[in-house]
């Protein structure tokens, strides 16, 4: 658990990502191999695995081929649908009692994937980071249906004269605790959520901060109140 910590440690201070309340707590973990198919074990990754959590499909991306040295860390209580790794050093830590039904994870080469504790997804999501990029989400998020956070377009774009590339490499998101993300959110690279705050219905967060206790609307998404929080309980 210690190495754990510092792994998650090294890597947010690689991507500039302060320590403290984003980091997922994840307890009651056992290195676990049962249920695991050979590529697993072959390629030196390592589960660790918390009490009375589900077992994710895990996946095997077509193009990069099975992972190697990656760490998945899950907690305990949590579910997670399935997950796709590839290439090497790979960081996924999910947070205790996260429950993602229908939520699909894909994390490649050294990305790192940081999904805080007690999390809900009310449906489909999807995550994806590549090229180094980070994802770090804070605890008691509330995600609604068809929710989806990428780290980049998952293609080059590039200038046709120079061929330098135009869109991101390995960008970052980063979404504080209790931000709820409603239906059909898109959030993008050099995305900073701010505490307490919530995305609206459709909305695209993409290289712009929404600070704390704000409302953000709209393509782009932009800020329509603030001084506000939300409650789970729809109640007077």
């Amino acid at each position: 658990m210690e190495a754990l910590t510092q792994l998650i440690a090294a890597r947010r201070a690689g991507t500039g990502v302060e320590d403290g309340p984003l980091s997922p707590r994840v307890t009651d973990l056992r290195v676990r191999w049962e249920g695991l198919p050979d590529w697993w074990r072959e390629g030196g990754n390592l589960l660790l695995f918390g009490e009375g959590s589900h077992m994710p499909e895990f996946k095997v991306d077509a193009v990069r081929g099975p992972p190697r040295r990656s760490v998945v860390a899950i907690g305990r209580d949590s579910r997670f649908l399935c997950m796709t790794l590839g290439q090497e050093g790979a960081l996924v830590a999910i947070g205790d009692k996260t429950i993602a039904p229908l939520g699909a994870l894909s994390c490649y080469g050294s990305s790192t994937v940081l999904v805080g504790e007690g999390t809900t997804f009310t449906s489909w999501a999807m995550l994806d980071c590549r090229n180094g990029g980070t994802i770090v989400t804070g605890p008691d998020g509330m995600w609604a249906h068809n929710v989806s956070l990428m780290t980049d377009d998952t293609r080059a774009i590039r200038d046709a004269a120079t061929g330098r590339r135009l869109n991101t490499f390995g960008g970052r998101i980063v979404i504080d605790r209790h931000v709820w993300l409603c239906e059909r959110t898109r959030v993008l690279d050099g995305a900073r959520i701010g505490p307490d705050s919530i995305v609206g219905l459709g909305a695209l967060v993409k290289r712009c901060v929404i600070p704390p206790n704000s409302i953000a609307v709209g393509v782009p998404a932009r800020v329509v109140r603030s001084g506000v929080t939300w409650s789970r309980k729809d109640a007077p």
